[in-house]
């Protein structure tokens, strides 16, 4: 789109399309080919000079990327709702003190705490289980919240990609589940304009 030059020698021009790796500002810079009819026999052909290349090539990218939702989401939440049961361990038999009265309907999810001590008599410890319920949330969306959702997703996945102040002009997305389907798939395209020269040594 755009090519500043400051020093060294453009390789590209605008309108031209270049890719990942190529050169695009040298810092080679070979002197103006003679022409015809200013060469002089047996005058010494001039040697390229070597300068730090330096200049701004603005150029028109496209990122892709990909997104998805399900139809149907499960999700646990916690209720705040804790249930302990406490067990008492001693050199000849396990005691429980203290049993949870857990309910089949629910989820919990476990926490494990003890503490032991070494006495002459053996070992005496405290063996606590904390059960946190759960409930299960479902949500389901219609296609074009799942779509939107995924889309969402897909954007966020860009922008880790895309360094920060790049100009996007233009973006679309493409569904690639179909109706009905349990899963919405997306794939996210952008289309943007940035600086993508990047400082390398000659080799």
């Amino acid at each position: 789109e755009e090519v500043l030059l400051l020093q060294g020698q453009a390789i590209v021009k605008t309108g031209q399309i270049v890719g990942r790796g190529d050169i695009l500002i040298s810092g080679i810079v070979y002197p103006p080919e003679p022409e015809f009819g200013e060469t002089v026999e047996n005058e010494p052909v001039p040697e390229p000079s070597f300068v730090r290349a330096r200049g701004t090539i603005k150029a028109r990218t496209w990122y892709e990327g990909y997104g998805e939702c399900p139809r149907r989401k499960e999700t646990k939440i916690m209720t705040g709702k804790t249930m302990e049961e406490i067990n008492l361990t001693t050199p000849w038999k396990e005691v429980c003190i203290k049993k949870a009265k857990l309910s089949k309907k629910s989820f919990y999810k476990p926490v494990d705490k003890h503490w032991t001590v070494n006495t002459p008599l053996g070992l005496w410890g405290i063996y606590m289980k904390q059960y946190h319920e759960q409930q299960k949330k479902v949500q389901s969306y219609t296609e074009a919240q799942a779509i939107e959702i995924a889309r969402e997703s897909g954007f966020n996945n860009l922008r880790r990609k895309i360094q920060p102040g790049v100009e996007i002009s233009d973006s679309h997305i493409q569904v690639l589940s179909s109706p009905g389907d349990a899963m919405v798939r997306i794939k996210v395209a952008i289309e943007s304009i940035e600086d993508i020269s990047m400082v390398q040594p000659i080799e």
